[in-house]
């Protein structure tokens, strides 16, 4: 797996699983266990959403093959490339399996993240 965080809609099959999942978000983390925050979130493929029991967070060490890789243009390499850097800034000692919340707080205090509103 030469490339981490593959374009969104990308699909894969993770290891030990018979069922592939469709990729639709990045860098989840979840609070109640200790930040810990995962590469991916994915959807059951080709089903989609059926809802928030049947979403999936994996890293990409999970990935056992890559079925699809999605469209990806300038745009979404931009991304990418943001996206790795944010992620150094606001992991714990450097270990980007773990998100240290002051520094995401720093993060969003000093306009270091933008929304926009589409």
């Amino acid at each position: 797996m030469e490339e981490k965080y593959l374009p969104l809609g990308s699909v894969v099959l993770l290891k030990g699983a018979k069922h592939r999942i469709s990729i639709i978000g990045f860098c989840f983390t979840i609070k109640e266990k200790n930040n810990r925050q995962y590469d991916y979130v994915g959807v059951p493929y080709p089903e989609g959403f059926l809802g928030i029991s049947h979403i999936m967070y994996f890293d990409h060490s999970d990935i056992e093959s890559i079925i699809n890789v999605a469209f990806s243009d300038d745009e979404e390499k931009d991304f990418k490339k943001r996206l790795k850097e944010t992620v150094k800034r606001i992991t714990k000692d450097g270990d980007s399996k773990y998100i240290d919340e002051s520094k995401i707080k720093d993060f969003i205090k000093n306009g270091d993240i933008k929304y926009e509103q589409y």
